[in-house]
């Protein structure tokens, strides 16, 4: 049987507050609650160029 120690508390979940132009806050929203279900990007990166041409590509740093 596993024992549990309790070294500490866990402080109260903080929430980012963004004021309005008015008073007052906005709201939350909850963007998502699966998470990420792979550790890839979702889309191809894209090679930028100034001229304006993009193509599909790998991004080499």
């Amino acid at each position: 049987m596993a024992f549990c120690r309790r070294t500490g508390d866990i402080p109260p979940k903080r929430h980012t507050l963004h004021p309005r132009p008015g008073g007052g806050t906005y709201n939350e929203e909850l963007a998502g609650e699966e998470g990420f279900s792979t550790a890839r990007a979702p889309r191809t990166p894209r090679l930028l160029r100034g001229d304006g041409n993009h193509r599909a590509g790998l991004l080499l740093s």
